[in-house]
């Protein structure tokens, strides 16, 4: 019923966004296409409004429209090109209100594992944080350049540098802002799916102690995520 309710504002759209995120996060973790149908989104009010709440739903969009290209049977470079670029447009055009208010970069020194990302309302933080998933996705899944095996090497290990950085983004983006609630489901859920790629003992304490956080905030258990995180990081500590 998603495409009939898209356009309707009030609380029919706002169902849809919700069935949406639902419908990204199993996308995400099953490695499926999209189930939802995405163009009557295009529609909808929140993308046809133009205002900063606009760019946030439209950040999740661009995010929708990527999973449903990188996990299709049949992939096309020139799809995932289009999500790169529709990305691309998306930072580069939006409003100057989601530049962060503070920033702070992380420094393991200074205690600080995860960037502080400070922004002026929740939904800067959620478009952000949505936007940094994205480039995680798209540095998973974009074919390999380099024809030479050896070189396949060093590509791999950018590729982990680079997914790490948007992870610790999105989990910077939660932490710094306690009001946008939605952000710290999302980090939840990317821990899910990248927390492996969390090396150092240092960030992999403070991924534990964001868990515990969030567990105290919403309920939610977390001790099946943390015993697998804890497996997953001995078995890499055990490669290297």
């Amino acid at each position: 019923m998603v495409p009939e309710f898209t356009s309707l504002g009030g609380t029919a759209e706002a169902a849809c966004w919700l069935c949406l995120r639902e419908d990204i996060y199993i996308a995400l973790t099953t490695q499926t296409p999209m189930r939802t149908a995405l163009e009557c989104f295009l529609t909808s009010a929140s993308i046809r409004r133009k205002d900063d709440q606009s760019w946030a739903s439209l950040a999740i969009l661009h995010l929708a429209f990527l999973l449903d290209r990188a996990f299709s049977e049949t992939q096309d470079p020139s799809a995932l090109a289009t999500s790169e670029y529709e990305l691309s447009q998306w930072t580069e055009t939006r409003p100057s209100t989601y530049q962060p208010i503070h920033y702070r970069a992380r420094s393991r020194g200074e205690g600080r594992c995860f960037p502080e990302v400070w922004t002026l309302a929740p939904y800067h933080a959620v478009g952000l944080q949505y936007f940094h998933i994205a480039q995680i996705v798209l540095n998973a899944v974009r074919p390999h350049d380099v024809l030479n095996p050896y070189d396949r090497i060093p590509d791999a290990r950018a590729r982990a540098r680079h997914i790490r950085h948007h992870l610790y983004m999105v989990l910077g983006l939660a932490t710094s802002n306690e009001k946008a609630e939605n952000t710290w489901f999302t980090a939840r859920h990317c821990l899910t799916i990248w927390g492996s790629y969390i090396r150092h003992e240092d960030d992999q304490s403070a991924v534990l102690d964001f868990l515990e956080r969030w567990r105290q905030r919403s309920g939610w258990k977390t001790s099946r995520l943390v015993e697998s995180l804890r497996q997953q990081w001995a078995e890499s500590a055990d490669d290297d």
